[in-house]
């Protein structure tokens, strides 16, 4: 009995002397956390908060403007995005907002007022430049477990540095931006195939690179349907079941948050691409695909459809047999790259056939186009014409190719995942990733798409 208190006593001790030491410690740590803050080495929540909200609300205006067709917002919208940049330097959304924004101005340039503007000579390498960057960030740097790479980006990555290429006379360029879409096109042939499309779309109609463009449009549909769409009758309407908001299948169809429009934009340079090519009578069918969504009547610019499918399609093909790029109409919204895909609302007095007949309309559609072609030129979203465009470098560039280095911008394959599509994310569960363009959710989240801008692949894993 006496043992037991003994142990007992000796146990109540050492347990007391435990609780002693754990209070010095605390005591000791509590004094060391103090001298932190007096020394100035306290974590400052609230200047991380405001950086935070910074962010937030330049990736807002972005969309605003976008949404609200509010070109001759772009200046403001590119220098708040900047200054956020400058806060919070690892937050691929703003590097890659930054790029679209650049991508925007370039790609409407008939929209601003001054058309000699030295910012247009600038936008293509900072669109190059911005999207690489977000990239980058968003590929190869650590991330929390469950974030979500975005497959959008090497897509724009790729058709910018084609352009750039293309306006700078060098074919090593337009070469590499070329093997970004084609891994693009692999990683999420959904969205990048419209990609592909885009970046060849004004080469001539006989070139194996413009069939390959128009290849890559009937790719895309058929890795939306899961099967491969009849190329003589593609009536899209026995696939509409397939509809879907979620996941990377929603990029197939209408009313994104993002880009509500893009269903109709793929389905207007599908139409114009046939139309191109001769299939004059498979061209009438997509361009009645159109109607098929449900947001369809809303759309801002559905009377450049009309005007096209309603007009004399064969007559519109032979356009395309001469080699002279001044007498092709456009493939996309004349004069416009990203607009008809992600505005919301219409432009002030254009575009607008609500009050006049349709001849007057197609009338006006036709002198949108003469415009387009006196100046420098865009055919679809990021589809570059090369009319007029000697004079426009000298004009822009100064005969050179920028202030900035294109031998720098960054490739996919520089950074070693040529061959990753071994090691993609799952393709489904893109919840989390919905909307992070928006500034929703976590600001450092894979990136939600531009002209749409879901899993990518695994960050720091390359494959063998």
């Amino acid at each position: 009995m006496e043992k037991e208190i003994r142990n007992g006593f000796a146990a109540a001790v050492d347990g007391a002397f435990k609780i002693l030491k754990e209070q010095r410690m605390f005591s000791i740590l509590t004094a060391l956390s103090s001298l932190l803050l007096l020394s100035g080495f306290a974590w400052n929540w609230q200047a991380d908060e405001n950086v935070e909200n910074a962010s937030r609300a330049a990736i807002g205006h972005f969309w605003d403007a976008y949404h609200g067709n509010e070109y001759d917002q772009i200046p403001q919208v590119q220098a708040e995005l900047q200054r956020a940049i400058e806060n919070d330097p690892n937050n691929p959304t703003l590097y890659a907002l930054l790029g679209a924004a650049h991508f925007w101005h370039i790609g409407e340039a008939a929209r601003d007022p001054n058309p000699t503007d030295p910012a247009l000579g600038q936008d293509m390498p900072e669109a190059v430049d911005n999207f690489g960057k977000a990239l980058n960030l968003d590929y190869y740097t650590k991330h929390f477990i469950g974030y979500i790479n975005d497959d959008h980006l090497p897509g724009y990555l790729g058709i910018t540095t084609v352009h750039l290429g293309q306006m700078t006379n060098d074919p090593g360029l337009i070469a590499k931006g070329d093997q970004t879409l084609d891994f693009a096109a692999y990683q999420f042939p959904e969205f990048n195939n419209f990609n592909r499309w885009a970046a060849h779309s004004t080469d001539g109609k006989d070139s194996a690179s413009y069939q390959k463009a128009l290849d890559s449009l009937w790719q895309g549909i058929d890795s939306c349907i899961g099967g491969k769409i009849d190329r003589n009758n593609p009536d899209v309407k026995p696939y509409l079941n397939l509809l879907t908001a979620v996941g990377r299948k929603k990029a197939c169809w209408w009313e994104g948050v993002l880009a509500p429009y893009s269903y109709e934009g793929y389905m207007l340079n599908l139409g114009n691409g046939l139309v191109k090519a001769g299939q004059v009578d498979a061209a009438r069918i997509v361009y009645n695909n159109a109607r098929y969504a449900a947001n369809y009547n809303t759309w801002p610019y559905r009377s450049v459809l009309e005007a096209i499918a309603s007009s004399d399609l064969n007559a519109r093909a032979a356009l395309y047999d001469s080699g002279n790029a001044q007498t092709q109409p456009a493939l996309g919204v004349p004069s416009r790259g990203c607009s008809y895909c992600h505005a919301t609302v219409a432009e002030k007095g254009q575009y607008s056939c609500s009050q006049i007949s349709q001849s007057a309309c197609a009338s006006r559609i036709n002198e949108l186009a003469g415009e387009q072609r006196a100046g420098f030129v865009w055919s679809g979203v990021g589809g570059l014409s090369v009319n007029d465009l000697e004079e426009r470098r000298e004009l822009v560039f100064g005969g050179r190719s920028s202030s900035k280095d294109v031998a720098n911008v960054p490739f996919l394959q520089d950074q070693g995942i040529g061959n990753q599509g071994a090691v993609t994310a799952p393709r489904d569960g893109f919840g989390a990733h919905d909307g992070s363009w928006r500034g929703s959710g976590d600001l450092h989240q894979g990136v939600e798409a531009f002209c749409e801008l879901r899993g990518g692949h695994i960050v720091g894993v390359t494959a063998e």
